[in-house]
Order: C-alpha cells, then structure tokens, then sequence
C-alpha cells in the first residue's frame, strides 16, 4: 500500500491501524528551532478522541501522545519528528463475525479487491482513527503558522441532517418587520394572497416590467420563491401594512441584498394611492439597509411616465444613472430612468459577517461544536435521536483560515482550493468540498458574484464581499480562506442490513462495536489540522523559491 505520505517540504507520513499497537506519523520538514512538546500536540488530539461525549463512539482511549524523536531541549532540531499514541481499548472480539463479509458503506470491498487482504479488527487502515496521525502533524503546523504568520484555523459544525446553523442575515431576515409612522412592513406571506391577487392589476402595472398573474397557481408560485429567497438572505419581499389597522396597502422589495447594488421595486394599490404610503414605506427599507447591509448604492428603476413614483427616488437622494428601453412581460415599451441612492452609513456588524466574528470558544462551548447555541441543542437532540434509532447522520463543517497571507498557492495545477480539496476528501467519509460561493455561486451573476476592492483606512486592499472564498486564480488574496466539507453519515449501524460474504452469497449483518452516531464533532480537529498542513507546506514552498 503506497500513497501514505503527503507534502513535499511539510511532509507527513502516517503508520497505523485502528486495532494494532499504535497510530503515528514521521514530520519530515519542520523548521529547526521550534518550541514544541507533548502538550502542544495533546490538545488537538482531546478534541479528536472518543468517547469526549454521549453522542460519540464510547472507544475509551485517552490518545496521550508522545514524541520520540526531532525535539532536544523543547525545540525542534530540523530532523524527522516522530509522534506516537498507543491503543489501549481495542475489542477485536467484536468484529470476528465480520471478517468473511463485506459490510456495506465501508472499504471492506475495494480493499479485498485490490490487496487480496484486509484488517477487519475496526477497519484496520480505513479506519477514521488513522486521523490521530494527521491531528498530531497538523498540530505542529498550526503552532508554527500562528506563532510565524499570525494564521489562525477554525472549524466547526455547520450543520447535521437538516439541521443547519443560520448566519445573522438568515436569522434576521426570516423575522423581519419593519415599522414607520404610519406603516408596517411584515414578511411575505400568504394570508395576504386575495389581496395581492385582487390588487395587482393591469392599472397597477402600466409602468411596471412585471404583468398582472395569470391565474392563481403563478401567484403561488411566485410568492412560495420569494419567501424561500429572503429566508435565503437573497432578496426582501415585505408587504405594507397599515400599523394600528393592518389593512393591506401593497409591497415593497429590495431584490439582491448580498450584492453591492441592491435594487428596490414597489407598488401601492389603487385606493391607496397619493397618500405617501409608498415613499414612507422605502423610506424605511432604505433606513434598516443603511443600519445592516454593506453596499455601495441602491438602484431605484422607474419609468419615465411615473412621476409619482420617481418623486421616491428624489427624496431619498437618487441621481440618475442611466436611462434605457426594456419591454415588459405585458409587451409594452417602458423607458426607465435609473436612479442611484447611496447608503447613508457604512455599517460595522453587516448581517453577513457572521463567520468573521466565530471564536474557538464559541466552538467549543458544546459537545456537537457549532458555535451557536440553539442550533447546537437542535443538533444534539437529533444525533441522540438517531443513536436511538440505531442509525447514524451526516452534515457539513466549515473552515476558516483567517489572516494568511498574500500569494500561497500555483496558478496552475498547486491551486490552493485544489490543494485543500485535495485534503479534505482524503480524510474518512468526505463526500464533498465547496470553497466560497462554492454551488449556491452557480445561481449569481457576475455583476453579483464578482468580490469589488477596496482600500481600507489603513491602505490595505480588502474586498466588500468574499464569494471568491479568499482565494483568486488558485492563489490567496489576503482574505479569509472559507470552505465547507460535506461528511456522510457513519458507515456501522446496529440495524440490520442485506450484504453478502466473501462467496458472494446473501447474508445479514448487524454492526458490532462501539461507534458514532454522528462522526462530526470528532472530524472538525480534523479539518483543521489538514488545512494547517496544506497551508504549512504551501509557506515553506513560497519561502524555498525565496
């Protein structure tokens, strides 16, 4: 079995299965002179180990490391690192029965098919143990980064099943009403689906690119999307109300809230008309984005036969951007003036800056490791739901690399996402990496997903969003490296399930052992000890080029 080993200055090289003596791992590459012990590395290797909670795998071992050689005097000489952790709880007892079969979701198959030979005692060299190895090397690099460059690597628990953490846009938008004078401006919903349907007439459209709905169903359909779209943090549909007696008035929207351009749309039903309704309720979607959004202006579009509607514009301070011809879905010509409106403040806590501000505190505050709480009791009932069950469930963790420097990576086949790619979906159960916008990016525009610099007060270069996920052109940008890794659910379940032997015969087979629910807690050390790895290898390769 070849292929143990990767880097190429940094470079690692793991020994070890899950029911042998020990795990471990030879550091070839580290710098001379770097302060290091046990309990540098032992941390890390907490966080990974089983049996830490009621929701993982109750394998008792207490993976105390030691370091048998590279350190003299509590600093490293420049010579291989060598890192054991001996085994300590192993019942190899519990997987005779499986050693004839091929157990399904595991490498039982592919390994047989390829060596003639396998470890079954717990997976042997497919086991997620081999990860203590990469803990304790990863370890060493994150000391190194953090103490050299400053770099800090943060992971943690996005989401399990369908339980998914929310950032502050999603929280704050599903909720969102605002209230003026006269008005309230209440999420989309369909109690008002009569209404809209009566309202939103050819006269209300005259000057508008949408045409009245066609029937009911494209009604639906439209109000289902625009909901599901806010609660996404893309855009805000609001109907207006009147505040003290809820009587509908009409709706208001700003479409694009996630791009530096934002664009606002309205109307007002007829009988409501020419009472300020309609600049008191922009008036006030234009406060809240000037208090939680970052942007660089608000496209206000109106025809230039709507004066009444042009006046809103004016009145927030629009200047005419441009004017153009567009038909409209009803087959009319409109001319539309394009109003620009800048923003009023430039706000420090925007609603999509969560990931910036998650501490490892925070991460390690609970046993499942998603920084925010209620999220976190949601995730815990539901792994030890599915304990229960005796089944097992995936989910997604997030990385962060905050405060790398400029100019790691090649522009070529070394890109940095495709060398963290690479990493990721090497450690055990990974069946999916996104860095970024990652898929959800595949829905932009350019114009929307294009990440627009900017100097700072400082004179740093910096950019007004990070759809690029800190890196351009395979090569970092000096903005924080942000990835998501997809884990599937843990193979062994106690349920019974179909399979068949090494004849090929048809049997049953029922996981034996001790093992996890829910593999994610354990696996965010993981993640971020293959980012500090490949982060470590890209820096010493920079500094060998000089």
């Amino acid at each position: 079995m070849s292929a143990n080993s990767y880097g190429e200055i940094f470079k690692i090289t793991t020994f070890g299965e899950s029911h042998g003596k020990a795990v471990g791992v030879i550091v070839d590459g580290c710098p001379a002179g770097v302060a290091l012990s046990e309990g540098d590395i032992q941390p890390d290797l907490d966080r990974r180990r089983p049996g830490q909670s009621h929701i993982t795998t109750q394998r008792d071992e207490k993976d105390r490391v030691e370091i048998l050689s590279g350190v003299f005097e509590g600093k490293t000489t420049g010579t291989p690192i060598s890192l054991i952790v001996f085994n300590q709880d192993q019942k190899s007892n519990d997987y005779d029965a499986l050693k004839n079969l091929v157990r399904p979701g595991h490498a039982d198959y592919t390994y047989n098919q390829k060596y003639g030979n396998r470890d079954p005692r717990g997976g042997g060299r497919s086991s997620a143990r081999i990860m203590i190895a990469r803990v304790a090397a990863g370890a060493i690099a994150k000391k190194f980064l953090k103490e050299k460059l400053g770099v800090e690597f943060l992971a943690y628990t996005e989401s399990v099943g369908d339980i998914k953490m929310e950032n502050d846009a999603i929280r704050t938008l599903k909720g969102l009403t605002i209230n003026t004078e006269r008005l309230s401006l209440i999420p989309t919903s369909f109690k008002f689906f009569d209404q809209i349907y009566a309202e939103f007439t050819s006269e209300i459209t005259t000057y508008m690119y949408p045409a009245p709905y066609k029937n009911e169903d494209v009604l639906a359909g439209y109000l289902n999307e625009g909901i599901d779209s806010q609660i996404k943090g893309k855009n805000i549909q609001l109907i207006i109300t009147n505040k003290f007696t809820g009587e509908f008035y009409g709706r208001v929207f700003l479409q694009g809230i996630d791009s530096p351009t934002p664009e606002f749309g309205i109307w007002i039903k007829k009988s409501a008309h020419s009472k300020g309704y309609g600049r008191e309720a922009v008036l006030g979607l234009k406060l809240w984005a000037d208090d939680n959004l970052q942007f660089d202006y608000l496209l206000y579009p109106v025809d230039r036969r709507n004066t009444q509607s042009e006046k809103i514009a004016l009145a927030l301070g629009g200047a005419l951007k441009r004017e153009f011809t567009e038909v409209n879905d009803s087959g009319k010509l409109l001319e539309f003036k394009e109003y620009r409106i800048l923003p009023k403040n430039n706000p420090v806590n925007s609603i999509y800056k969560s990931y910036d501000d998650v501490t490892q505190a925070q991460i390690e505050s609970n046993i499942v490791r998603c920084p925010d709480p209620e999220t976190a009791e949601k995730m815990i009932k539901l792994i030890e739901q599915v304990r229960k069950d005796e089944d097992s469930i995936g989910g997604v963790i997030r990385g962060l690399i905050r405060n790398l420097p400029i100019g790691l990576g090649e522009p070529e086949f070394d890109k940095l996402p495709a060398e963290l790619a690479k990493a990721m979906m090497s450690i055990n159960a990974t069946k999916g990496f996104e860095i970024g916008s990652g898929f959800e990016g595949t829905k932009l525009r350019g114009s929307q997903h294009n990440d627009i610099f900017y100097t700072d007060k400082n004179g740093n270069v910096k950019t007004k969003t990070n759809h690029s996920g800190g890196v351009l052109g395979g090569i970092s940008n000096g903005q924080t490296i942000d990835f998501r890794v997809a884990i599937k659910p843990v193979a062994t379940i106690s349920q019974a399930q179909d399979t068949i032997d090494k004849d090929g015969k048809k049997v049953v087979v029922e996981g034996k052992g001790r093992h996890d629910p829910c593999v994610l807690p354990r696996a965010v050390p993981i993640v971020e000890a293959m980012a500090a790895l490949v982060i470590m290898d890209m820096y010493l390769r920079n500094q060998a080029r000089g």
